[in-house]
Parts: structure tokens; C-alpha cells; sequence
């Protein structure tokens, strides 16, 4: 049943597309970021640094279709943090 709830959940958030326009979705960048690059301030949601990322453009917003792509990649870098730096 526990997996049951915690898989549901998992689904209800893929269906939140992503909005550059949300707060709690543009503070969920700057975390990425951070947790990516601890030492270095991010200079926009618009920049060129997201491509130090491997973001293909300056738009990181652009790539991500849903939230659930963004939580992915936040989840990665706060559990695997040093090779999520690694691979940055």
C-alpha cells in the first residue's frame, strides 16, 4: 500500500508541467544550481552559465517539459552531490 501511495504520487507530479513563471520552480533551479556549484553565484535563470551544466542553451527553463524532470535532476544532485559536481 505504501508503495502504492509513494508511486501515485510520483505520477500526480509528472503532470505539473514545468512554468519559468512559478516561484517554487525558480527557486528549485537556483537550488540545482547550487547544489551543483556551491562556490559560484548563478547570474540569471536567462544564462549562459547553465551551459557549464550541459544545458544545450541559455533558457534552462526551455528543456524542462515537466517538473518532474527538474525534481529528477534535484534529487540526483542532493543525494549524489559529489558526483553530481563531478559531472557539472
Amino acid at each position: 500500500m505504501l508503495q502504492e501511495t509513494r508511486y501515485q504520487k510520483i505520477r500526480e507530479r509528472t503532470n505539473i508541467p514545468f512554468d519559468e513563471t512559478h516561484i517554487k520552480h525558480q527557486k528549485a533551479l537556483v537550488e540545482l544550481w547550487n547544489l551543483a556549484y556551491p562556490n559560484v553565484t548563478l547570474t540569471g535563470l536567462i544564462s549562459d552559465q547553465w551551459k557549464e551544466m550541459g544545458w544545450q542553451g541559455v533558457m534552462v527553463f526551455f528543456h524542462l517539459r515537466i517538473c518532474c524532470s527538474l525534481q529528477k535532476h534535484f534529487q540526483y544532485a542532493s543525494f549524489l552531490t559529489t558526483t553530481f559536481r563531478y559531472h557539472s
